[in-house]
């Protein structure tokens, strides 16, 4: 018998001060009075594997719970792939194999999960956690008596191309529906986008029409400046020019400068400052008159008639029209210009991506019904398969008559109707009696059979996933009698290859326990606490009479020994049939 759940430590959850509980190999089975704390542990175990967490599970007046256990992974390989994901499979070297998980929860409401001692998102450590404990609770029934909850059912029980046929459905239904939102974004918005459209193409032809020229305001402000003050301008020019240049009347300084370097030219024999000074007053002479014919051409070009002042105005103006618009200045306007052609240029993309859309969606469309269409013959295979195993197992549990099948629906129905997982309806079909017909399961299966087909169902499951320990929690609602012996030994079978946890209050499945628990409640300075012993011998058959007799142990006694007897035996059996 393997052993991979070593160890499971529970410290200030509930009523639980502190419990360490070392588990066996086999079947371990926790029994107590209504009341004592089994569902306690059986909620800490679910926190444990990143359950709901709820501040109010901590024990009253502390501030951190914690649950945790130690898990040997060696061989198996599932688990081990997963932490080799997570790079965390180093540290099992370091353990012999060993790994162990917490889960912290604080009176804040947070919580912190670790995996070999390095915390993890919640989502990253199921990861982990679903490859290590299956844990069946009583909402299970519930699920099974839910027909949506079917699909799921035999979808997990597919192989590796199933899921993987199932995840390119989902890819392939989130790629149709996120193109079709887009094109009912594109259709909604068409009215909209449409005057857009008129808008920035009225705007855009304003300003093409214009032919705007980046900084021609400040060009146009200054000729506009000259014009105001041309009388002004013209007489400074024309009385400078005759300063320098001279009139009829009299010499300019162009000609005084002249004459001054002549008369020192004539002195330079005498003093070579002379010369100097002659040299200079030419040099000045020929710059005044380079000045002379720059005032010259000033003159000129200083002139402007009044057609040439009312344009400049008039394109000043328009400008100014166009700035309160579209911006202070030219360039403002250009950049605007630009954004505008590149809006107009996104707004009819937009069109023309609508089309584009449309021809996606059916293809997208065609795809999906493709993948569809082969998840649905895969589930068909593996509900043929799936049910031929389901009336193997129930016939275990005592339960010859029973039959049992996969009702799959097809129905593609419109667009709309689509899910990720298919237009597929499953629903599975019971019937627990000879000549009565296959009706749906919710409609006809009672407490006990309900309890059994869950009971086949997880047991398959098992042998599918590899989940090496699997917890069942009242797996026994509505049996008694010879299926309560039936279901005791069918726990028996599937814990000869996975490590089963069981919390019962029937006395077959607790006689046999390979590991049996009983779960009770005491007050301690003034403080209920619960506790956990394991049943060695006689503790464990008077165990088996309470539950045979309630209260009244010895009036069970006899009886308990012979179910603990029987159990022995069996087991016995097994192994040597085992080794044979």
């Amino acid at each position: 018998m393997i052993i991979p759940l070593l160890e499971l430590t529970i410290k200030n959850i509930a009523l639980i001060e502190m419990l360490t509980i070392e588990w066996g190999p086999g079947l371990s089975v926790i029994t107590g009075e209504t009341g004592a704390g089994k569902s306690i542990i059986i909620g800490a175990i679910q926190f444990l594997l990143g359950g709901k967490s709820d501040k109010d599970l901590l024990r009253t007046g502390t501030q951190r719970g914690s649950v945790s256990l130690v898990y040997d992974v060696r061989g198996l390989g599932r688990v081990i792939n997963v932490l080799d994901e997570l790079e965390l499979s180093a540290t099992l070297d370091e353990n012999n194999g060993l790994l162990v998980l917490s889960r912290e929860l604080y009176a804040s409401g947070r919580t912190v999960c670790k995996v070999a001692g390095e915390a993890l998102p919640l989502n990253i450590y199921r990861r982990v956690t679903n490859q290590l404990i299956e844990l069946h609770g009583q909402h299970g029934h519930h699920a099974l008596l839910s027909e949506s909850s079917h699909l799921m059912f035999l979808d997990e029980l597919g192989g590796q191309r199933h899921k993987d046929n199932l995840a390119n459905l989902s890819d392939a239904h989130r790629d149709m529906r996120g193109k079709q939102r887009e094109l009912a974004r594109l259709v909604t918005d068409a009215k909209e986008r449409a005057r857009h459209i008129d808008m920035y193409s009225f705007q855009l032809k304003e300003l093409k029409d214009a032919k705007i020229i980046a900084g021609e305001e400040t060009r146009l402000e200054a000729e506009s400046q000259k014009a105001r003050h041309q009388e002004r301008i013209d007489t400074a020019l024309r009385r400078a020019y005759a300063l320098v240049a001279g009139t009829e009347r009299s010499s300019g300084a162009m000609n005084s400068l002249r004459q001054a370097s002549a008369l020192m030219s004539s002195i330079a024999s005498f003093d070579e400052r002379y010369g100097s000074l002659a040299s200079k007053l030419e040099v000045s002479a020929f710059e005044l008159e380079d000045a002379v014919r720059e005032l010259d051409s000033a003159r000129e070009e200083a002139y402007i008639d009044q057609r040439a002042v009312d344009m400049i105005e008039a394109r000043l103006e328009q400008l100014s029209k166009l700035g309160r618009k579209y911006g202070a200045t030219t360039r403002e306007m250009l950049e605007y210009m630009a954004s505008l052609e590149k809006k107009l240029e996104n707004a009819v993309s937009v069109e023309e991506r609508g089309i584009e859309l449309e021809a996606a969606i059916s293809q997208s469309e065609g795809e999906y019904l493709r993948i569809a269409g082969l998840v649905s013959q895969e589930r068909r295979a593996v509900a043929d398969s799936f049910s031929h195993e389901m009336i193997s197992q129930l016939r275990d549990l005592s339960m010859s008559a029973a039959r049992f099948d996969v009702s799959i629906e097809s129905i593609p129905g419109s667009n709309g109707d689509w899910a990720a997982s298919g237009f597929d309806k499953v629903s599975f079909m019971f019937s627990a009696n000879e000549g009565e017909p296959l009706k749906p399961l919710s409609q006809v299966a009672s407490g006990g059979e309900l309890s059994r087909v869950m009971l086949s169902l997880k047991t398959i499951e098992a042998n599918k996933t590899g989940v090496p320990v699997l917890i069942f929690d009242e797996i026994d609602t509505g049996i008694s009698g010879r299926a309560a012996q039936s279901v005791a030994e069918k726990l028996d079978t599937i814990a000869r290859y996975t490590q089963v946890l069981c919390v019962t209050h029937l006395p077959q499945i607790a006689a046999m326990a390979d590991n049996p628990y009983s779960v009770s409640k005491s007050i301690v300075d003034g403080k209920t606490l619960t506790s956990l012993r394991r049943l060695d011998g006689d503790a464990h058959i008077e165990e088996i009479a309470r539950l045979i007799s309630g209260a009244d142990e010895g009036g069970g006694i006899g009886y308990a020994a012979e179910l603990r007897k029987a159990a022995a035996a069996r087991k016995s059996a097994a192994m040597l049939s085992s080794s044979a």
